[in-house]
């Protein structure tokens, strides 16, 4: 019993202890952070925690020392005398360990005052070095202020010099500020005027460019629809030209076994042995009798010409075949030529076609195959040529209209064969332009 007393006691005063020195713990960070006019009360606090320790030790010594006296004497310690004496000997020990407790707890706490005095002199010391501080700041202040005034007052008194000082020059700079502003005002109002002039210039110059460019454009659309038509009636000709060869080739088929027979007959009659004999005239027995006939007839070909004297030469009739071959293009070819045994006779030919001048058809023709014969001259002042000029513009090979073109600037006519050379001519006209093309 007397065990678990003490064991009690030594717990609640370790947690006295422990309570004690939290609250110094405590107590000793406030102060640290408290300013100089808590500091007092904390000291105050520290004092009043010691006291209040010094209490609860007394109160809980002298209410354990009653509960185990009286428990002794009823419970355990009534009847064995040594046993008081250990009691006793023990408690005498626990009050001399309460009382040395009590006496450490009081040199701490005094140990604590000590600090918190020390403190104490540290932070007063500390708030007349601050006071001190802020005097200095102050000084300083004041000194900084009093210069800026003096400052202020110099820049003052500078400034208002210089201006009764302007304002005696005034009149005369005010009138030379105003000559300046005439003057550049004047020359405000010519680069405006210039600027004006520079634009309206562009502007005519686009505008004029602009109907060049149209202009140009329209010639250009025009030369190309033309190229396009050109190509177009170039395709066209040469199909033509492809199905008229092959036309000709068929009839040159169909004909050559005819060509072959009239070749071996002639037209005098006369065997085919005697024809050498009969083309010099006298020893034809049938001259006489075709010669009246012959004079209206155009035969086929220079094999089958009657009998006829060499003074009557000046013209000589040839019969060739219906179909001729006509050039793909229409530039100019070589002649053609028909040779026979007494000469070659020629067949002039003028932009890719013969020059014909007439078609007849022979009366005595004995076969039934249809034939055209051409009357052919030697000699090249017989021939009669035909004008094919016309036949381009007709056919709108050249141009693309048929209408004529004038020159808006000198009003020169062009007729339709004429398109292109009115393209040159445009371009390089010496009138003023008027821009604007006039068809009729």
């Amino acid at each position: 019993m007397a065990s678990a007393w003490l064991h009690d006691l030594e717990n609640e005063v370790r947690a006295l202890r422990g309570v004690s020195r939290r609250r110094v713990q405590v107590a000793r960070d406030d102060f640290a952070l408290f300013s100089s006019e808590h500091r007092s009360a904390a000291s105050s606090t520290v004092a009043q925690l010691d006291t209040w320790l010094e209490n609860q030790m007394t109160c809980r010594s002298s209410s354990y020392f009653k509960k185990w006296r009286s428990g002794g004497s009823q419970c355990v310690f009534s009847d064995d005398d040594e046993d008081d004496d250990n009691n006793k000997a023990t408690i005498s020990s626990k009050k001399l360990d309460e009382t040395t407790s009590v006496r450490q707890l009081r040199e701490r706490n005094q140990k604590l005052e000590t600090i918190i005095n020390d403190v104490m002199e540290v932070n007063k010391r500390w708030q007349k070095h601050h006071s001190e501080r802020e005097v200095y700041l102050q000084k300083l202040q004041n000194t900084i202020s009093e210069l800026q005034q003096r400052e202020i007052q110099s820049a003052v008194k500078e400034n208002a010099a210089a201006s009764k000082q302007g304002l005696t020059v005034t009149p005369e700079r005010l009138a030379q500020i105003e000559a300046e502003n005439a003057q550049l005002s004047l020359e405000l109002e010519s680069a405006h005027r210039k600027a004006q002039a520079m634009e309206k210039e562009h502007k005519e110059h686009v505008q004029l460019l602009n109907i060049q460019v149209r202009s140009y454009r329209d010639d250009w659309e025009a030369e190309r629809r033309e190229k396009e038509q050109a190509l177009i009636d170039k395709a066209t000709l040469e199909e033509r030209c492809r199905n008229l060869e092959e036309k000709l080739l068929c009839e040159k088929q169909k004909t050559a076994p005819v060509e072959k027979s009239v070749m071996n007959i002639a037209p005098c009659g006369c065997p085919q042995e005697a024809v050498p004999a009969c083309r010099r005239g006298p020893n034809c027995p049938h001259a006489s009798k075709n010669q009246g006939s012959s004079s209206g007839s155009t035969f086929r070909s220079s094999v089958h010409l009657p009998c006829l004297p060499a003074n009557r030469a000046s013209r000589r009739r040839a019969t060739l075949e219906s179909s001729q071959s006509i050039g793909s293009s229409r530039t100019s070819s070589p002649s053609a030529s028909v040779s026979t045994e007494s000469g070659i006779v020629t067949i002039g030919f003028d932009d890719g076609l013969a020059s014909v001048t007439s078609f007849t058809y022979p009366p005595d023709t004995p076969f039934s195959v249809s034939s055209k014969s051409l009357e052919i001259p030697l000699h090249s002042s017989d021939v009669e040529s035909e004008d094919w000029s016309g036949n381009a513009a007709e056919e709108g090979v050249l141009t693309q209209t048929s209408e004529q073109v004038i020159c808006p600037r000198c009003q020169r006519v062009f007729p339709p064969d004429q398109h292109l050379d009115f393209l040159d001519h445009f371009d390089h006209c010496p009138d003023q332009p008027h821009y604007n093309s006039i068809f009729k």
